[in-house]
């Protein structure tokens, strides 16, 4: 306690941290908008499905979206791969840890 009340003393009296050696983040260059914001969609397009769609639908939406965002163009290769990743989260959930996430409309075939 006494510890956080003096750094937090040396802070407010303008202190700051060394910047660490291995930091790669160039703070001078602005951030990376066309790659932000398809992450961000696919994120609140997976909220938006999970419930009526289900895990795995939304899943593979997330899933197939982050890689596009990043950089990929493998489309198929990357769609068989999200389907087959959100499958093992579903079933990793359930069997492993007894989880049931939403099957949502393929709830009679999972």
């Amino acid at each position: 306690m006494a510890c956080a009340v003096l750094l937090a003393i040396n802070v407010l009296r303008g202190g700051k941290g060394e910047a660490e050696g291995g930091e790669d983040v160039d703070l001078a260059h602005p951030a990376d908008w066309k790659t932000i914001l398809p992450l961000a969609g696919a994120f609140i397009l997976n909220i938006l499905l999970i419930d009526w769609a289900g895990w795995v639908i939304s899943g593979t939406v997330l899933f197939w979206g982050s890689v596009l965002a990043l950089g990929s163009r493998h489309y198929v290769r990357d769609g068989l791969i999200s389907v087959a990743l959100s499958l093992l989260t579903f079933y990793g959930f359930y069997l492993g840890l007894g989880i049931a996430l939403p099957a949502g409309l393929l709830e009679g075939i999972l």
